[in-house]
């Protein structure tokens, strides 16, 4: 499949967007071209929008493109997902000379992920399953998020997730610090060992009770000194 024409866009005009004085921004034609690509319904035009918006550095320097990369959290297409994820956590970081993208970009993203629910949370679970390279960075866009402990615990307790993102919910509240997590946990172990210990067979990866391992070393994160 073709990538539409609009989407073919020259890095070197997107270049020319720079932040004017008074927080202003030059809307240029090459990056309305370039964030409606993001949204397209070709996954190819998609890709093509986040190339040309990462390669113009649009994302670090232009709050409305940070934005519109936090709503495409949730993008069917994991790889693609995953290089959003990377890019948001790349305004959160350095650069190779030091420098940290313009105050109002950071505060806007850091309010942007604060207000994550559920759904995001689980998208951003699946990258880490998808690349588990991702943790930290999926780890630093969860600490943005208050309310992220009481999604994670949500997901742990949804029997029909699958067993590989409920451990990754149980293994984030503990690494991350989540708190209001630690009931849940406490609950589920003791349900888990009792459960165990009514059993002699072997558990394998598919069982439930695999959990259990990732839910103790979590407790043990959230209890230490």
């Amino acid at each position: 499949m073709e990538i539409d024409p609009e989407t073919n866009i020259g890095p070197s005009n997107l270049a020319q967007l720079r932040e004017t004085g008074i927080g202003r921004f030059d809307f240029l034609p090459a990056l309305w071209e370039a964030t409606s690509a993001l949204v397209s319904s070709e996954l190819e035009n998609r890709f093509a929008g986040l190339k040309r918006l990462d390669e113009s550095d649009s994302i670090r320097h232009n709050s409305l493109v940070t934005y519109l990369l936090t709503t495409r959290i949730t993008e069917p297409d994991i790889e693609l997902r995953t290089r959003i994820v990377r890019a948001l956590a790349n305004v959160l970081t350095p650069d190779e000379q030091g420098h940290l993208p313009p105050e109002n970009v950071i505060l806007n993203l850091c309010h942007y992920l604060s207000a994550m629910r559920t759904r995001q949370i689980f998208a951003l679970l699946q990258v880490t399953d998808f690349d588990p390279s991702t943790e930290p960075i999926v780890a630093l866009l969860l600490s943005y998020c208050s309310f992220a402990g009481n999604h994670l615990a949500d997901i742990l307790a949804n029997r029909h997730a699958p067993l590989t993102i409920r451990k990754r919910a149980a293994h984030f509240i503990g690494r991350i610090g989540f708190l209001d997590g630690l009931p849940y946990l406490v609950r589920l172990e003791s349900r888990l060992e009792a459960h165990r210990d009514g059993r002699n067979s072997i558990i394998d990866e598919s069982d439930e009770l695999s959990l259990l391992p990732v839910i103790q070393n979590s407790l043990s994160l959230l209890q230490s000194p």
